[in-house]
């Protein structure tokens, strides 16, 4: 599994909650609801993005922190609750659900055309044997190649 040296927003969990709703904003808009976020596949989802983002353990109890979590959101106005279970995203939540997923979706992406780039480098075949050879490249090294593969874009 790729790690993600990334730290988008201040808390992992909020970057994970706006990925989860970022789906609800591509397909129900504004709205959503608690019950179809706090879902057990969106919760599986949560717990697998925290280990791609080298959340420091593995949560006892994701579906607590993601709802506070929801309510810290609410909080610094990104979210409003209106009761029953149902939330709207306000526009500076729509703006920074965006940009979170758009930030984490390229840095996906710059992994995924780093490990090409290294397969062709060190003409390795697999990703294995490319993310073994990343893993052993000095920070500097890593530079390099990112300036190459961008050289070449």
């Amino acid at each position: 599994m790729a790690k993600i040296n990334l730290k988008i927003r201040n808390s992992n969990w909020e970057t994970v909650a706006f990925l989860l709703i970022y789906d609800f904003l591509k397909t129900t808009g504004r709205l959503f609801i608690r019950s179809e976020l706090m879902r057990m596949e969106n919760l599986d989802k949560a717990v697998n993005w925290l280990q791609h983002l080298n959340h420091k353990k593995y949560p006892q109890h994701p579906e607590e922190t993601l709802q506070r979590t929801i309510q810290n959101l609410r909080d610094k106005g990104y979210i409003i609750f209106h009761g029953q279970g149902e939330y709207e995203l306000t526009d500076s939540g729509i703006e920074e659900c965006k940009r979170v997923a758009y930030e984490l979706n390229v840095q996906v992406a710059d992994i995924d055309e780093t490990i090409q780039m290294v397969k062709e480098e060190y003409n390795t075949e697999t990703i294995e044997k490319a993310r073994e050879i990343i893993g052993k490249l000095s920070p500097e090294e890593i530079e390099n190649v990112l300036k190459k593969l961008k050289s070449q874009l």
